[in-house]
């Protein structure tokens, strides 16, 4: 039985993964990954986006070290966003860049 509900789980998790992708409109920055985070950056604050790949392998989703809001997925980010201003970012405080992963990082900055 427990097998079972571990699979299930397992396949949820999966599932919200693709079906929960980042995005971006004319508003705001969506960064999530599945139903456990989901982090709103608004446009307007954005400075600059570049990629950058850094490996720090962290053992925590997600961290503020500094005033930089690190996501990783497999202890990696690729993309760096600068913001004009601190932002209040649920649950991390105050923070003045983000990075994240994205599957195309150079489409991504595009």
């Amino acid at each position: 039985m427990l097998v079972v509900a571990a699979a299930l789980w397992s396949l949820g998790f999966i599932a919200s993964l693709w079906g929960c992708p980042h995005a971006v409109d004319d508003e705001r920055l969506r960064i999530r990954f599945g139903g456990l985070l989901d982090v709103v950056i608004p446009v307007r604050l954005i400075e600059s986006v570049r990629a950058e790949r850094v490996s720090k392998g962290q053992s925590k989703l997600a961290e503020v070290v500094g005033e930089t809001l690190s996501v990783e997925v497999g202890g990696m980010t690729n993309l760096v966003v600068r913001l004009r201003e601190p932002y209040e970012v649920n649950g991390f405080g105050r923070v003045r860049a983000v990075r994240f992963t994205a599957d195309d990082p150079r489409e991504t900055v595009r």
